[in-house]
């Protein structure tokens, strides 16, 4: 699992790398993919220490603090979390 923790932190980080015209088309299909984020999706995202974790999208966050979504991370108390472009992995649709 540890593995798999790494690979995931590069493909996000490597939108840093490179030109900034290449960041920032990355950055664009990102934001792309905020917004198509819907409460119920599975949504894995990266902390900026490297640990993945995965959460259910609950609902969309206060746009003061820019797009995102907020995340139910599990736990007895439902542990909180916000995606945002520069941290999400992987999200996976709800059936």
């Amino acid at each position: 699992m540890a593995t798999m923790a790494r690979y995931n932190t590069v493909v996000v980080n490597e939108a840093y790398r490179g030109t900034a015209d290449a960041r920032a088309r990355k950055g664009e299909a990102m934001e792309d993919l905020v917004k198509t984020i819907r409460p119920g999706d599975r949504v894995t995202i990266v902390s900026r220490f490297g640990k993945t974790s995965t959460g259910r999208a609950v609902m969309r966050s206060d746009p003061r603090f820019g797009p995102g979504f907020v995340l139910n991370l599990g736990g007895q108390y439902g542990t909180p979390a916000i995606a945002t472009a520069e941290n999400i992995v992987r999200v996976r649709k709800a059936a």
